[in-house]
């Protein structure tokens, strides 16, 4: 089965819906264009998930040649509801630290240069833009937002996709572990959206997949 996983209002593509075969137990991801494809049989029930949409499942009724399939979802309405932090993960600790300690350059928009030349005048608006693009500043500031936020998602993917889990699930050891996560590295959504189980599932199904091409 496959198809397009879109949001219900907009029509936008979904990326990062988790979708499960309840009766197979295997799991894929939509990829950037909502795009799904999963085996099925007769009878299987398919679960669509994702941390901003409600929950949608779908019944196979029969499952004969190629089934395409667009799901549409609906996003959740979220109530806040005050809370009291009484624990910080170390993740957490280390994001809030280094995003203190970047705020600066962090919360700069392109073209605020702040910097001052000649006598004592900081160059604002119009001009700072032109003196950003013509030193370079703006070109570097833009690369140092997207690095940084490419290392804080590559920080929390380590905290849900771990060396210990994937040898647990696997028996993989050493540098095999290091050569089956540097095949099948895990996307940040998924990380973000997946529940425990969910990890380990797809652990489990890339896992099928390297061994099969090695094959074990």
């Amino acid at each position: 089965m496959e198809g397009l996983v879109l949001d219900s209002d907009s029509k936008e593509p979904i990326q990062g819906v988790t979708i499960i075969n309840k009766h197979a137990s295997t799991l894929v991801l939509s990829d950037v264009t909502g795009y799904y494809t999963i085996q099925v049989s007769t009878g299987d029930t398919l679960v669509f998930s994702h941390t901003s949409y409600k929950t949608f499942t779908e019944l196979v009724p029969f499952a004969i040649g190629k089934r395409y399939k667009t799901i549409l979802m609906k996003q959740k309405l979220y109530k806040l509801k005050e809370t009291t932090v009484t624990g910080l993960t170390p993740y957490q600790e280390d994001s809030i630290k280094n995003r203190e300690e970047f705020k600066q350059p962090l919360r700069q928009k392109p073209g605020e240069v702040n910097m001052y030349y000649g006598f004592g005048v900081v160059s604002e608006g119009l001009i700072s833009n032109l003196v950003g693009n013509l030193t370079g500043y703006n070109q570097r500031q833009k690369k140092f937002k997207r690095s940084f936020n490419e290392s804080e998602r590559s920080k929390f993917i380590d905290t849900r996709y771990t060396p210990a889990l994937v040898e647990q699930l696997t028996g993989l050891h050493d540098d095999g572990i290091g050569h089956f996560m540097n095949a099948y590295p895990m996307p940040y959504d998924f990380a973000r959206a997946a529940t425990d189980l969910e990890i380990k599932m797809w652990i489990r199904n890339n896992y099928k997949a390297y061994a099969a091409k090695r094959g074990k």
